[in-house]
């Protein structure tokens, strides 16, 4: 049991620093359309902090 959670921190780790690391803007939304996740690279393209666009729901 904590192996597995020790994998999955790692992972999660491991998935962040990829994301990070892109010079591209990512965010990441759930199926409602919410913003459950954006790299730094969003803050400078669009000028948003993540702080301010976590939960917020993206218009069509």
């Amino acid at each position: 049991m904590i192996s597995e959670m020790n994998e999955r921190i790692r992972a999660y780790e491991m998935f962040h620093l990829l994301v990070e690391s892109v010079p591209n803007s990512i965010v990441l939304i759930d199926s409602k359309g919410i913003i459950k996740f954006a790299n730094v690279q969003t803050e400078r393209y669009f000028g948003y902090h993540i702080n301010d666009l976590l939960g917020k729901q993206i218009e069509y």
